[in-house]
């Protein structure tokens, strides 16, 4: 793995999330209903490919699909800016 700095793109995997909840009073034996939602994300990533692959090892989050993009001075600037951390942005 190299220390150079990169841009990656990723789509992550649906996971499930609660929209919303409705009761009908519990106290008597009542239901309890919920309704989900499939939630994806997609995240731009700045930094090396250490510091991505450490991210993901500590997360629990799983990759789709990814497109690496070409560095910009935008990005290094904010990476620098950053204390040479890795940078997260949703998009």
């Amino acid at each position: 793995m190299s220390n150079k700095i990169e841009i990656w793109d990723h789509r992550l995997k649906g996971s499930l999330q609660e929209t919303c909840s409705h009761s009908h009073d519990l106290s008597y034996g009542g239901k309890n209903y919920i309704d989900f939602k499939i939630q994806s994300d997609d995240i731009r990533m700045v930094g090396t490919d250490k510091q991505m692959n450490d991210y993901f090892k500590n997360s629990n989050l799983q990759i789709k699909d990814s497109w690496k993009l070409k560095i910009s001075d935008k990005y290094i600037k904010l990476y620098k800016e950053n204390n040479n951390k890795l940078l997260v942005f949703n998009l």
